[in-house]
């Protein structure tokens, strides 16, 4: 819905992009402050919190577009979730 007035226009582009920055930024802090060993290097860059947005937010459009059920998401759960830590632990580039 909220994409929706988005795109018609409904709410400005600096409204929602904020908010969604303010979003991110917040979950990054979190997100850092729970990894403390640093086991998770992509947490602890700049677009850590963006990419794991991202991810699930793919989840979530994927869901509502009928792509997956509940009952599917369910079942691949335990996948995802290995699929998400691994990527977490990538190093980042120097």
């Amino acid at each position: 819905y909220v994409l929706k007035r988005y795109s018609n226009g409904e709410i400005a582009k600096g409204t929602f992009s904020g908010a969604f920055n303010e979003l991110v930024d917040h979950l990054q802090a979190k997100l850092e402050q729970l990894d403390h060993e640093k086991e998770y290097p992509v947490l602890h860059t700049d677009k850590g919190a963006s990419l794991l947005v991202a991810f699930v937010d793919g989840l979530v459009l994927q869901y509502y577009l009928g792509v997956y059920d509940v009952e599917q998401l369910k079942d691949m759960t335990p996948y995802v979730k290995q699929v998400i830590l691994h990527a977490l632990k990538t190093e980042a580039e120097g």
